[in-house]
């Protein structure tokens, strides 16, 4: 961009120049020729005060029009749509066509329509959705099993397809400078994480959030949470979201991939040797095995039985076919999918459990989920 800036340097229009020169030095930071030029910016602008206002204003408002449609200016994270930068770049031109005519209403409407599209685009485009996040088509199915059997509607989601690694939540931990999880000497990297609370996995959920520029889920004020889900960031997903997963999208098999207990070694990691049940494996982990480590389910979701304990979203409670998350209150906190340490029974996609959201254990963890 620096030709466009010289022409507006040699033209002696300073305040676009001095904009243009502006906008170089948030990427070359500490550029010595582009600070000298701003300098020489001011200075004429400072001489040229008594300009005509009006004129300033017409500058300002073309200028403004002229980064609003401005297709090839530089883009602060490769991950944001270029509409994004233009739409960041034309707003102070229109705040500027405002201090040097106050209640403009062409001004006004700029500033406006910048903010609208700033908050449509808020970066929440499908390129945002990594890889590793499977796209459930929601449906409705029967949740629960037995005596609470009951039917349940829920809409599309992504869920990961693994469980949150260390890797992961050290990169977060590292971050925040906070304390890292105890692994037990069992290993770190891709094993899932373990010692995490209810209250960590939500933070990790926004953080995760603002660090790839999307909508924060929760609003945290100390132990109070809320969640919007309309907004597009990471969250844990709610029970019946959990569940629709685990069973593929709704269908009726007992563990996440198969309904047979004689092969569910292929897809869990549960009950080994350390399990206190009569039934004990050796599948070659003593304790948490590295994610994906063993067979998905249909979706392509792996460990949704066993491994680890996965937090959701819900408070513990009766099961209602109308509210979709779960109970408005209580004192514990859903989480699902059993454990290297649990049995079979544990497993079942319909089991669930439930902890204090500041309790943390050697077998619980979480995955992430977000809206559509």
């Amino acid at each position: 961009m620096r030709p466009k800036c010289d022409a507006y340097f040699r033209e002696e229009q300073w305040g676009y120049a001095k904009v243009c020169y502006d906008f170089l030095l948030e990427y070359q930071t500490n550029d010595s020729y582009t600070k000298q030029q701003i300098a020489i910016c001011e200075a004429n602008l400072k001489a040229t005060q008594g300009a005509d206002i009006e004129q300033k204003y017409q500058q300002s408002l073309s200028s403004a029009r002229y980064y609003k449609n401005l297709a090839s200016a530089a883009e602060k994270d490769k991950d944001c749509p270029t509409e994004k930068t233009n739409w960041e770049l034309a707003k102070p031109f229109y705040q500027q066509c405002l201090q040097y005519k106050p209640n403009d209403a062409t001004a006004n409407e700029g500033v406006a329509l910048c903010n609208r599209e700033l908050q449509n685009l808020n970066c929440e485009t499908p390129i945002d959705i990594p890889n590793d996040m499977i796209l459930m088509k929601g449906g409705t199915f029967t949740m629960g099993e037995g005596s609470e059997a009951h039917s349940k509607t829920i809409g599309n989601y992504y869920i990961s397809n693994h469980e949150l690694t260390f890797k992961e939540y050290d990169a977060f931990c590292a971050a925040t400078r906070r304390e890292l999880p105890n692994d037990r000497g069992w290993g770190r990297e891709e094993r899932p994480v373990i010692y995490v609370s209810w209250y960590d996995a939500v933070e990790y959920c926004n953080w995760r959030s603002e660090k790839e520029h999307l909508s924060k889920c929760y609003t945290i004020n100390g132990e109070n949470v809320t969640c919007d889900f309309t907004k597009k960031g990471y969250r844990l997903p709610t029970e019946a979201e959990w569940e629709y997963a685990a069973r593929s999208g709704g269908g009726s098999q007992r563990y996440a991939g198969t309904d047979d207990l004689s092969s569910l070694l292929l897809y869990a990691n549960f009950c080994d040797v350390t399990c206190t049940s009569n039934e004990k494996y050796n599948d070659g982990y003593e304790y948490t095995a590295p994610v994906k480590q063993y067979k998905p389910n249909a979706k392509g979701l792996y460990d949704m039985s066993g491994n680890v304990w996965e937090w959701c979203w819900d408070w513990y409670g009766a099961y209602s076919s109308k509210d979709i998350y779960g109970a408005s209150s209580g004192s514990y906190r859903v989480n699902r999918g059993g454990s290297w340490s649990n049995n079979s029974y544990d497993c079942a996609s319909a089991d669930r459990d439930r902890d204090t959201p500041t309790d943390s254990y050697y077998s619980l963890g979480f995955r992430l989920s977000r809206t559509e």
